[in-house]
């Protein structure tokens, strides 16, 4: 039967080193992210908070209308 073996603690550290690696080159995409799309994100933000707001009431409603029954 096959058995997995450990992985070496070398193999394991340049795992690590490649993904602290791409962590750093990512730093920079997310700047240019912030850079473009503020004002887009606040808006979706303040549409789902509306959203949000709308299905709460419509939540309550409901819960008041079961009671009722």
């Amino acid at each position: 039967m096959y058995q997995m073996r450990k992985p070496t603690t070398r193999l394991t550290r340049r795992r690590c080193s490649d993904i602290r690696k791409a962590d750093e080159a990512s730093d920079g995409d997310a700047m240019d992210i912030e850079a473009v799309g503020n004002s887009d994100l606040d808006a979706q933000l303040d549409s789902l908070r509306t959203k949000l707001i709308l299905a709460e009431q419509e939540s309550a409603k409901m819960k008041r209308e079961i009671h009722a029954l």
